[in-house]
């Protein structure tokens, strides 16, 4: 009998931009997310559990810089996009219960949600997470 791990594809690295999505497969469907920054200390910010990767994609859709503020309290994450009127508009997240905050330009954060709309395009990505859902609903 084959053990079902090695009957998983494999999730490849998505990249959009000087961004980097890569895929850690683990039990089951789940799945946890490294998002990888350019730049020379290049932080990997990691993303596991279904509940975060959900409240982080709500933000992702939710922080859109428009004329008025814009402000997310999720469950695992905290954002803020300012006014896009501003010379220097900025978007901003932080997970509360590590405190590490990343701040983006307009055209950065644009970048990051175009590489997660291309992460959840992938039919590899949207496989795991259909299975991944159905899991996580029949626990609940």
């Amino acid at each position: 009998m084959i053990h079902r791990e090695l009957d998983k594809p494999s999730l490849p690295p998505i990249t959009e931009g000087p961004f980097t999505l890569t895929f850690a497969r683990g039990e089951r469907a789940e799945f946890a997310m490294l998002l990888a920054f350019p730049g020379p200390h290049s932080p990997y910010y990691p993303i596991s559990s279904y509940a975060r990767l959900a409240d982080f994609r709500a933000m992702l859709g939710a922080l859109v810089p428009s004329s008025q503020p814009v402000a997310w309290t999720g469950d695992y994450f905290v954002g803020h996009a300012q006014p896009s009127d501003q010379a220097q508009a900025e978007i901003w997240f932080r997970a509360p219960d590590n405190g590490i905050t990343f701040f983006f330009s307009r055209d950065e954060w644009a970048t990051v949600r175009r590489l997660f709309q291309r992460a959840w395009d992938s039919p590899h990505v949207q496989q795991a997470w259909a299975h991944w859902t159905d899991d996580y609903h029949a626990e609940r």
